[in-house]
């Protein structure tokens, strides 16, 4: 699809982007309500309070996946390797 839009041309107007853009967009924070809707639904919070309190929400319960086997010593590896060409280099 990137191939088919040319430099200058408009992506937003592309038949993809139409397809596919009520599914990536989700209005947890920005509320397509009227005003009144809005201050019933969030209390008459701010949309910066309504925000803050996603964002710590995130924060708080966010679950990282594990690292697959061997990962760790993996990146161990690149960074010994990473400071060892730096020192080389350095003259350290």
């Amino acid at each position: 699809m990137i191939a088919e839009v040319d430099p200058g041309q408009d992506f937003l107007m592309h038949e993809h982007t139409f397809e596919r853009m009520r599914s990536q967009s989700k209005t947890e924070i920005f509320g397509r309500k009227s005003r009144e809707s809005w201050i019933e639904a969030t209390d008459g919070k701010t949309t910066a309070e309504v925000a803050t309190e996603k964002a710590m929400e995130i924060i708080n319960n966010h679950q990282s996946s594990p690292l697959p086997p061997g990962a760790e010593e993996t990146m161990d590896a690149m960074v010994a390797e990473f400071e060892a060409r730096l020192r080389s280099e350095c003259g350290g």
